[in-house]
Order: structure tokens, then C-alpha cells, then sequence
């Protein structure tokens, strides 16, 4: 990408992140005036229909088809695309929460429990977790498309590790209740239980993966 493109892009990416931060925001505030009128924290969870999950479920993969589809349109080379589409990634889940605080004044604080998808089960962190994953993302991503940089093979398995070891500690709550409880184990967990170890060794794992090659003696 040529650096006189660069201010257009980025602002490409910014308002796009935003617009669709805000978009998530609704949604996530209709949905509790449906399931929760009046009640300021998401746990214990109430029933969901069949239909309403698998409606929030494809609600979900059309997300990730956007965020996809807007990386391609926006990227000038076909390297760039997975930086602009965790960047735009980042943005639209820090805006979500933003407006989310906004809106509805929720969450209270960054170590409330949260829903953070359904794909394959759901995901179940504290706020702070997937806020500190799009930090990253976002500094890592403008670092990268600034410099015009990819990653290395390295990098990518660095990459790729960490982020199955986040989900890991994203789905360890949900495994956790239907083995011990079965579905029903989610009528009655009130938050807690985050393996903040997993967690940690994801988050340190992704932060390296976005060194730049000469610090981890890549040539």
C-alpha cells in the first residue's frame, strides 16, 4: 500500500469499525429489552428459543462475511487483507462495547462477564479479555500495513497458536458447565471461573507473533 493511501484507508477502516461497532451495539440492546427488561447484569442466563440462537448464531457468521468482504474492498494487495480485517476486527469490538456502555451503561466495568459468541458454543470472558485481544489487534495491524510488512511463516504459526489458545480460554467455562451439567449448567452459572492462565499464555504468544522479524532473528 502506497503511503499517500494510507490516511484514506485508515479511514476507511475507522468508520467502517465504528458504523458496525454500533450496529452490534443495538442488536445486543434489543435483544436484552427482550430477555432481560430491567436486569443490568447477563447472568444467570435466561432460556433462549431454538429459533432466537440459531437467529443470533447467523447474525454472527454475517458479521464475519462483512468484516471479510469490507477487508477485500478495501485492501489494495492481497497480503494486506488479514491486517485490515483483524484492525477492522478490533475496532468494531472495542466501538461495540463503547457503545454499549453508552446505551445502556453496561458493562459496570471491565471485569464483568460477557457473551462473546455462540460459534461453535458460546464464548463466556471477562469484558477486559476480548479488549485486550483487539488492542493488539489494532496496534499490530497499523504497525504492519504502515510498514508495508507481512508476516513470516514463524509469525504465522505463532499467530495461528495463539488464537486457538485465546479460544481455548474463551470456551473453558462453557466445556466446563456441559460436561459437569449439560445444558441446563447455563441456567444457573452467575459469572466466574475464567482460566486467566490460558489466557495469558494466548495474549503472550500473540503479542510476540507481532514483533517485527529482526526482533525475533528472522532473516
Amino acid at each position: 500500500m502506497k503511503r499517500d493511501e494510507l490516511p484514506r484507508v485508515f479511514l476507511s477502516i475507522l468508520f467502517t469499525g465504528i458504523a458496525f461497532g454500533f450496529i452490534e451495539a443495538v442488536c445486543v440492546v434489543y435483544l436484552r429489552e427482550l430477555f432481560y427488561p430491567g436486569i443490568h447484569s447477563l447472568f444467570p442466563l435466561k432460556p433462549m428459543s431454538p429459533h432466537i440462537y440459531r437467529t443470533e448464531v447467523y447474525r454472527e457468521v454475517a458479521t464475519i462475511v462483512f468484516l471479510s468482504g469490507a477487508s477485500f474492498a478495501i485492501s489494495r494487495k492481497l497480503r494486506e487483507v488479514p491486517f485490515i480485517f483483524i484492525l477492522l476486527f478490533g475496532i468494531w469490538d472495542i466501538t461495540y462495547y463503547l457503545f454499549l456502555k453508552l446505551l445502556i451503561n453496561w458493562p459496570s466495568g471491565l471485569v464483568e462477564y460477557d457473551i462473546l459468541f455462540l460459534i461453535p458454543i458460546p464464548w463466556i470472558a471477562p469484558v477486559y479479555a476480548p479488549v485486550m485481544v483487539s488492542s493488539i489487534f489494532i496496534i499490530g495491524a497499523i504497525f504492519y500495513l504502515y510498514k508495508g510488512l507481512t508476516f513470516s511463516s514463524l509469525q504465522l504459526y505463532l499467530f495461528l497458536v495463539s488464537v486457538f489458545i485465546l479460544l481455548l480460554s474463551f470456551i473453558f467455562i462453557p466445556v466446563k458447565i456441559l460436561l459437569t451439567s449439560g445444558i441446563h449448567g447455563f441456567s444457573s452459572y452467575a459469572g466466574g471461573g475464567f482460566n486467566l492462565l490460558i489466557f495469558s499464555i494466548g495474549i503472550i504468544l500473540l503479542i510476540i507473533s507481532f514483533l517485527p522479524p529482526e526482533k525475533l532473528h528472522i532473516y
